[in-house]
């Protein structure tokens, strides 16, 4: 299995030369770098879901607009999104990209909580596994938006995985550089088995891993400066 495969290497290879960069180091280098992130930027856990549904496919700048186009109407609340006409969340949300599309998962996932949960407090009380699969069970929440929500607005420990972490364990050795968001799963697994189960911790982590992709560990590296590089490397250890 994949999982416990690459979880084994990843031991054995930090064990035997004492040199590959584990999470946890990774993690406290970051911080000290460049220090709390401030995740996630709302004011209210509905407003979290929100962002985390909004931000698929765009940028947090075009999130940030379409956020405060809600705000302003009053709409950032579920009993609003349930209430509202779908015509009107798309003109609302339309900087975001993919409006109509997005329009639709705010509206159905607003409603199946009313009617499942009533709140969304109700919905984070429930056991990790359980809330999960019901998210991923709403209609376009996948796997990333899902665990953003329950990090961020549940504060369960569970650690959201994207591209700019599959790139930076690529780089450093974690997993094979091949891996995408189809192994999702296994990377979320190993990473996790190396961290502390801190839902604070945690969502930091995946903060601080997203600042420094795009102040170091672009598509093309900027490893010049790179604070996780032992000094006279081009890219970190990894055995």
């Amino acid at each position: 299995k994949p999982i416990a495969r690459w979880s084994i290497i990843f031991k054995e290879k930090s064990q035997r030369s004492g040199r590959m960069l584990s999470p946890l180091k990774a993690y406290e280098i970051w911080f000290r770098c460049y220090g709390p992130q401030g995740w996630w930027p709302a004011d209210s856990t509905e407003e979290i879901c929100v962002g985390a549904i909004l931000t698929q496919n765009t940028s947090w700048r075009n999130v940030e607009e379409a956020i405060a186009a809600l705000k302003k109407r009053g709409w950032l609340s579920l009993k609003a999104l349930c209430e509202i006409r779908e015509e009107e969340l798309c003109e609302a949300i339309r900087p975001c990209g993919f409006y109509r599309q997005k329009a639709r998962y705010l509206k159905e996932f607003a409603i199946s909580i009313e009617r499942g949960f009533k709140t969304l407090d109700a919905l984070f009380e429930k056991p990790l596994k359980e809330a999960r699969n019901w998210l991923l069970n709403r209609t376009g929440i996948g796997e990333e938006t899902a665990d953003s929500i329950l990090c961020y607005a549940g504060r369960h420990p569970i650690l959201v995985i994207d591209n700019y972490t599959l790139r930076i364990g690529g780089r450093l050795g974690w997993w094979p550089g091949e891996w995408d968001k189809r192994q999702y799963a296994a990377a979320q697994r190993l990473l996790m088995d190396n961290l502390p189960k801190d839902a604070t911790i945690l969502g930091e982590w995946h903060a601080l891993a997203v600042a420094h992709a795009k102040a170091h560990c672009k598509k093309k590296p900027s490893c010049g400066s790179c604070p996780l590089l032992i000094k006279g490397q081009t890219h970190p250890p990894s055995d």
